[in-house]
């Protein structure tokens, strides 16, 4: 802006004010410029008056108007749509991991069935032949030699049943849930007659990896073979619930119980801690001498946040 006198152009100054944003007008001296930084969009009116040094100034002034207009990020849709793109970015993201995750669980389990089938139609299919030939055999043999081949041929089924159970393991899981399983594998235990048997085996969560379900399984079988086996007990407690974020397996007897020595170095039980450390649960016994034996086994759950030990 500017202002002409012919008599004393370098006497006059200026005073401006810029509606919508001063709030009293601006003493700029001689200065003919005005500056504004970070205006906020939105619709302007700049004015000036023009003053002489005798104290006289322009009663009306000259004002002009402008439209100052909003860029992107100043507009108000901007940052709630930052907002849902980040959101959604989030979610893009979570879904291509579980993508990867699942994945590369299906390959995992593709393999799992591939070895199972490999052992049963050579492993299994050939150590089968071997018991069916001895106990063809023994029925040949003097009776000397016939009580102890018949105990080979024993040992022999025992471990080609464990070797079955294990391939079963290797493939997908029964869909028949774990409780189901746990209820099995006590009523199948030799030498546990169900008036000894108490089972307080609740339905759980039925999306459980058949790597977990099979551990379990594994481990209530072990945990009720040594209770029958080495505790004398009158009877013998499964226990299986979900509560407060953890599946819950218990063993309980009212047997003889253990000592410490013995319980530390006993393969079965060293055998259930390696099962329960390897799907990420807590193994604990507890035993007393003349008390009974407890075997607990807690499995965390998935949360709403997050999943821990490949549970999906």
């Amino acid at each position: 802006y500017t202002g002409l006198s012919y008599k004393g152009p370098g006497r006059i100054w200026f005073r401006y004010m810029l509606e919508g944003f001063n709030h009293d007008w601006v003493d700029a001296g001689s200065r003919r410029e005005a500056y504004y930084t970070n205006l906020p969009p939105g619709h302007y009116r700049f004015r000036v008056k023009a003053c002489n040094y005798d104290g006289g100034c322009d009663a009306t002034g000259t004002e002009v108007g402008f439209t100052l207009a909003a860029r992107i990020w100043q507009r108000r849709w901007f940052w709630p749509v930052c907002v849902l793109l980040a959101a959604f970015g989030f979610w893009l993201a979570y879904q291509v991991r579980v993508q990867s995750l699942q994945k590369k669980f299906d390959l995992v389990l593709s393999e799992r069935n591939r070895i199972a089938r490999e052992l049963h139609d050579t492993l299994l299919q050939g150590f089968s032949g071997v018991t069916m030939q001895l106990q063809a055999l023994s029925g040949r043999i003097p009776s000397e030699a016939k009580s102890t081949l018949e105990d080979i041929i024993r040992d022999s089924a025992k471990c080609l049943k464990e070797a079955r159970h294990s391939v079963a393991g290797l493939r997908s899981a029964q869909r028949s849930g774990l409780a189901a399983e746990i209820t099995k594998a006590a009523h199948e235990t030799k030498g546990l007659d169900r008036g000894r048997l108490k089972l307080r085996v609740e339905q759980v969560p039925s999306n459980l990896p058949p790597h977990v379900e099979y551990n379990l399984v594994k481990i209530a079988q072990e945990a009720l073979t040594n209770a029958v086996q080495h505790s004398g007990a009158r009877w013998i407690e499964v226990g299986l619930r979900a509560t407060r974020g953890a599946l819950r397996l218990s063993i309980q007897d009212d047997g003889s119980g253990l000592s410490k020595p013995t319980a530390e170095g006993h393969y079965g039980l060293i055998g259930m801690r390696e099962r329960a450390q390897g799907i990420g649960a807590d193994f604990k016994l507890s035993s007393v001498p003349g008390g009974g034996t407890t075997v607990s086994v807690a499995l965390p759950l998935p949360s709403e946040s997050g999943k821990r030990n490949g549970i999906e």
